[in-house]
């Protein structure tokens, strides 16, 4: 019985490692410029929003640099937006392949989420890196809490990601659906500004949202003085359990629905 599901699992690896490589060729062809735009599209936001808010912020968060405390935010947020877009197209491009039996409709989106997870710790570093060459140093990491926050919000991305993919596969006004969500959560995730800069009354409401948790796990593993005292880590992993658990068994309930397209 272990020696079957290990073979299960090795096959599983193959097919999504096979997948990843499939993704990234598709999505970023031969041209680096696909590559360069990975880097380009957080740095023109964090450009943006530090050219509107900055001055402001500066005065509402003394003694943290608000370039980076806006940078972890971006990057994160980018983690779950693009996981949950990618997801609900992986099933559909990949129609082609589930008709091989080796291949489960749930490996596209593993796949896709897994991508995702790379380009964040490649785009993450490379732009922290790069502001500490012009005046913005990451003076502390506690790699625990980077590594708390950045493995919640990929669990949450993951699992509403695949729960949409199947719900995508059903009803066609999904992606509709989830972007009219997105737009006004991106604004609600606290990305462009900090938690501690919003009315008492109102924050209760704000932590509803389990990306303003996470998030705050990413920027106190980044800035030594950063208050995170709102961060509720039973509640971040309630929304992982549940999250995980409504996208597995969506797809194994519509597994067959998902290969008939």
């Amino acid at each position: 019985m272990n020696n079957l599901y290990i073979s299960r699992m090795q096959v599983m690896m193959r097919v999504i490692k096979a997948l990843i490589y499939r993704e990234t060729k598709t999505r970023f062809g031969q041209k680096k410029l696909g590559y360069v735009w990975v880097f380009l599209e957080p740095i023109a936001q964090i450009a943006v929003f530090t050219a509107i808010f900055g001055v402001f912020m500066n005065r509402m968060m003394p003694g943290i640099d608000y370039i980076v405390f806006l940078t972890i935010g971006v990057v994160g947020w980018n983690l779950f937006n693009d996981t949950l877009n990618q997801s609900l197209g992986a099933v559909s491009s990949n129609l082609g392949l589930l008709i091989y039996n080796k291949v489960k409709p749930i490996d596209t989106v593993i796949s896709r989420a897994i991508l995702e997870g790379i380009i964040f710790w490649a785009v993450l570093p490379t732009i922290l890196i790069f502001l500490h060459f012009v005046g913005h140093p990451v003076k502390y990491i506690d790699l625990g809490l980077v590594l708390m926050g950045f493995i919640s919000l990929w669990i949450i991305s993951i699992g509403l990601g695949m729960f949409f993919a199947v719900l995508s596969a059903i009803k066609q006004e999904t992606k509709w659906i989830l972007n009219v969500i997105l737009k006004p959560m991106y604004f609600l995730s606290a990305i462009m500004y900090s938690v501690t800069t919003i009315p008492g009354e109102y924050q209760k409401f704000l932590l509803l949202n389990p990306l303003v948790h996470s998030i705050g796990l990413m920027r106190s593993g980044f800035i030594e003085n950063y208050d995170s005292y709102y961060v509720n880590n039973f509640y971040l992993f309630m929304w992982c359990l549940i999250t995980l658990f409504l996208g597995i068994a969506s797809f194994v309930a519509k597994e067959h629905r998902l290969r008939m397209g």
